[in-house]
C-alpha cells in the first residue's frame, strides 16, 4: 500500500510540472503578442485537455480569452497557444499589429 501512496504522489507531483512548465510557456507566447500591459483586458484562461475544436484536429491548447480591452477597434481576442508554446491562432488574426500599434500611438503621446 505504502509504493502504491509513493507512486501516485510522484505521478501527481510530475503531472503538475508538466501543467506548469507547459502553462509557463503558453503564457510567454501569448505575452509576446499582447507585451506587458496586457491591453487588451481583462484575461480567461483554460486548457482545452480534449483538444480545440474551432482547430482542425482538435490540438490540444491554452485559449487566452480577453475582453474590455483598451486597443480601439478590439472588443474581445483569443490567442490559442499549444501546450508547448507555440501560437496555433489568434482571433482577430492581426491582434499582433494592432497591440504594436496602440503601443506605438501612446508612445508618441508621452
Amino acid at each position: 500500500m505504502g509504493k502504491l501512496l509513493k507512486f501516485l504522489f510522484l505521478v501527481a507531483l510530475f503531472g503538475s510540472i508538466a501543467t506548469g512548465g507547459s502553462y509557463a510557456a503558453a503564457y510567454f507566447a501569448q505575452g509576446k503578442i499582447v507585451g506587458i500591459e496586457d491591453p487588451l483586458g481583462a484575461r480567461h484562461v483554460k486548457l482545452h485537455w480534449q483538444g480545440y475544436d474551432s482547430l482542425p484536429g482538435k490540438p490540444r491548447a491554452w485559449v487566452f480569452s480577453y475582453r474590455g480591452g483598451k486597443v480601439p477597434g478590439v472588443t474581445s481576442a483569443t490567442i490559442v497557444v499549444s501546450p508547448t508554446g507555440k501560437v496555433l491562432f489568434t482571433r482577430p488574426t492581426d491582434i499582433q499589429e494592432r497591440v504594436e500599434r496602440w503601443h506605438l500611438s501612446r508612445q508618441s503621446v508621452d
